[in-house]
């Protein structure tokens, strides 16, 4: 086996195997941190720290998944949009610690997620494209998790 095989099959593993499992339970752990808050538990910025964190650092490696594409155009697509997605979860993890920066982050990282659906929705719509359904799927759950938070932040 050559190196250029194993480096494939780590890749594989990583972003096929590792890092959907890590994003799950990340997700898990958000919810529950999102509780222990609704609840006032002790332990709540720490839960809270770690699943964004963490989810954050999955959308960041989401964002050099290698792609099957050889428009420069997806790869910049893929790459802004797990940047971005990255930058959004933790201006919101700051909106819910009461962190200095929060609002720069949001709007950053709110355009860049913005700026990239749109290129994904103008993309998909010239041709069905495997890549771009599960960039929307990857996107929409980030969506979905960003604004359960940041909803929730204003109701505790």
């Amino acid at each position: 086996m050559n190196e250029s095989e194993e480096k494939k099959g780590f890749k594989d593993l990583l972003f096929e195997v590792i890092l959907p499992k890590v994003e799950l339970i990340s997700l898990v752990l958000v919810l529950v941190s999102i509780v222990f808050k609704m609840l006032h538990l002790q332990g709540t910025p720490e839960l809270l720290m770690i699943s964004l964190s963490t989810y954050a650092v999955v959308c960041f490696l989401r964002g050099y998944q290698p792609i099957d594409s050889d428009s420069t155009l997806d790869k910049i697509i893929v790459k802004f949009g797990g940047v971005g997605s990255a930058i959004l979860v933790i201006g919101v993890l700051f909106l819910m610690l009461s962190l200095p920066g929060y609002s720069e982050m949001l709007w950053i990282g709110g355009v860049t997620f913005g700026i990239t659906m749109g290129l994904i929705i103008v993309k998909s719509s010239n041709r069905e494209s495997e890549l771009y359904k599960k960039l929307v799927s990857q996107y929409l759950k980030t969506l979905a998790v960003v604004s359960v938070v940041y909803y929730s932040s204003y109701l505790l």
